[in-house]
């Protein structure tokens, strides 16, 4: 009896040891940022959307974005 309890003693511990986070995790344990695909998104958006080439999308520019969205082709 007086094994297992030692044994137990040993086992425990190291079993409760915090297990390292998989590789998708940033620095410091925190989740990495969406920012990189956000802008890489806003600047494909902006290659095919933006008609003027003024590196921003007007009205006009955002509803035909809008439409193509509802149809399926964005």
């Amino acid at each position: 009896m007086r094994t297992i309890v030692m044994l137990l003693a040993l086992v425990v511990p190291a079993m409760a040891q915090e297990q390292p986070r998989s590789t998708h995790w940033g620095a410091g344990g925190q989740l990495p940022s969406a920012r990189p695909a956000r802008e890489d998104a806003h600047q494909r958006a902006l290659r095919k959307y933006d008609a003027n080439r003024d590196g921003k999308l007007d009205d006009a520019e955002r509803e035909i974005m809008r439409k193509a969205k509802k149809s399926g082709r964005f």
